[in-house]
């Protein structure tokens, strides 16, 4: 069984088969600390096989993009990647749950690396 489908409550995976589960709530009725903790825990590996990263035009994205497509047909999704262009500045991240925010993200390319001592 895969990550993602260990994840998720086998009621609600009867169940979802039935359902759309196109509300916040409907989905948090699925997901489940330990299967999240799994997945983070596996993006972290690929981060750490990938030189630390995962951004963008590197290889642990195209690892991590991967993953997360190879996960989700396990359960029965059909996922595909659609390329876009972004310009990377004013990027506004906007919070939907669990209070609407907006967040400013200020530029990150090049921001260098280095150990947080203190």
């Amino acid at each position: 069984m895969s990550h993602l489908a260990a994840s998720l409550d086998r009621t609600a995976l009867r169940a979802r088969e039935k359902r759309t589960n196109n509300t916040y709530a409907k989905l948090l009725e699925c997901v489940r600390l330990d299967g999240v903790r799994e997945h983070q825990a596996a993006l972290q590996q690929i981060a750490d096989d990938n030189d630390g990263n995962r951004a963008d035009q590197t290889s642990g994205y195209q690892v991590s993009v991967d993953y997360v497509l190879a996960e989700l047909a396990s359960t029965g999704c059909q996922a595909q990647v659609v390329p876009f262009t972004y310009s990377g500045t004013d990027t506004v991240l906007a919070q939907l749950s669990p209070t609407a925010a907006d967040f400013a993200s200020g530029a990150v390319t090049g921001s260098g690396g280095g150990d947080v001592t203190g």
